[in-house]
């Protein structure tokens, strides 16, 4: 089984994110994170978070997107495609602000079909979403802080390396 953490809206609650890191650690490895914009921090702060946790034994690799909230993450890209995950999976990770994720998912499933995705991550309504459309897993793992219709939390990804895969939402 292979395992990802998965959060979106951090909104300066440094202290959520590094609890969301150690309680997804102590269940187990985490290959990768994926962060799906609006952390309202600079970028190093985060990866100094990741680096630190004592509760990985490697550190897993982290990808994290630009939010609509985000000034410090200029440098950061507003959508990135990342393939090579165990089932044959490829990932659109993207904050989703620029596709109207509030309203309607299906604008959001379309370009992430039309990349090649059969999973795209997103974040900005702050609340949790597993659905599927157009053969593609659209993914909400809901907000660090100030979660709507759920507790502010984080989602573990897990794929079984032969196309299965779920997602699960965990309350902080």
């Amino acid at each position: 089984m292979h395992r990802f953490l998965v959060c979106s809206d951090i909104h300066r609650n440094c202290e959520g994110f590094v609890k969301a890191l150690n309680m997804a650690a102590q269940e187990g490895v985490i290959e990768k994170i994926f962060i799906a914009g609006d952390l309202e921090l600079p970028p190093d702060s985060v990866a100094d978070a990741i680096y630190n946790c004592e509760g990985f034994d490697k550190t897993p690799d982290f990808y994290m997107v630009k939010g609509n909230c985000d000034e410090y993450n200029c440098g950061q890209a507003g959508d990135i495609v990342i393939d090579n995950i165990p089932g044959g999976h490829k990932i659109l990770l993207t904050h989703g602000h620029r596709y109207q994720v509030k309203s309607d998912h299906s604008i959001l499933a379309a370009i992430a079909k039309a990349k090649g995705c059969d999973i795209a991550i997103f974040g900005h309504t702050h609340m949790f979403c597993k659905e599927y459309q157009f053969g593609v897993h659209l993914l909400n793992p809901g907000a660090i802080n100030f979660g709507y219709m759920c507790p502010n939390g984080f989602a573990i990804l897990t794929t079984d390396g032969n196309g299965a895969l779920d997602f699960v939402h965990i309350d902080i």
